[in-house]
């Protein structure tokens, strides 16, 4: 959260699900940060790419695992289109469990690399300062 936070994000709309637990305890923590809760994924996108072009401001938003990033990609088409300035994060089954393909778990930068400027999945921890980094800087950016 601290990450979003110095790149000047103040808001994140989200559905959240058990993959982001720890999202929502790490809220408790950014006062600096509004969680607005939505309670599917294409509306939650929808309302942070309102809130963004309303603003101009970079909005965050996290979508639960593959078939909310499935419901979300019409919204996530309306905001690329519309330029808007947005990190949208998808929670995702722990890396141990792809190969066995478990409910839920899906190809998701395959799903999103049409509809986004940057789709890239976070590995190791220590990357994601620079990710996120780059996220923003993209996010910001004029296409």
């Amino acid at each position: 959260m601290s990450l979003l936070a110095q790149e000047g994000v103040t808001h994140i709309f989200g559905n959240p699900g058990t993959t982001e637990l720890a999202i929502m305890h790490a809220l408790n923590d950014r006062a600096e940060l509004a969680y607005v809760l939505g309670l599917q994924e294409s509306v939650v996108v929808a309302m942070a790419d309102g809130f963004a072009r309303a603003s101009g401001a970079l909005t965050a938003c996290n979508v639960h695992v593959a078939p909310g990033l499935g419901n979300a990609i019409g919204s996530i088409y309306n905001a690329y289109k519309s330029g808007s300035p947005l990190i949208i994060t998808a929670g995702q089954q722990e890396q141990g469990h792809g190969l066995t393909e478990p409910l839920l778990y899906g190809p998701m930068i395959d799903m999103a690399r049409p509809v986004v400027k940057w789709a890239h999945e976070i590995s190791r921890i220590e990357d994601m300062p620079r990710i996120i980094h780059r996220a923003a800087k993209i996010a910001t950016t004029a296409p």
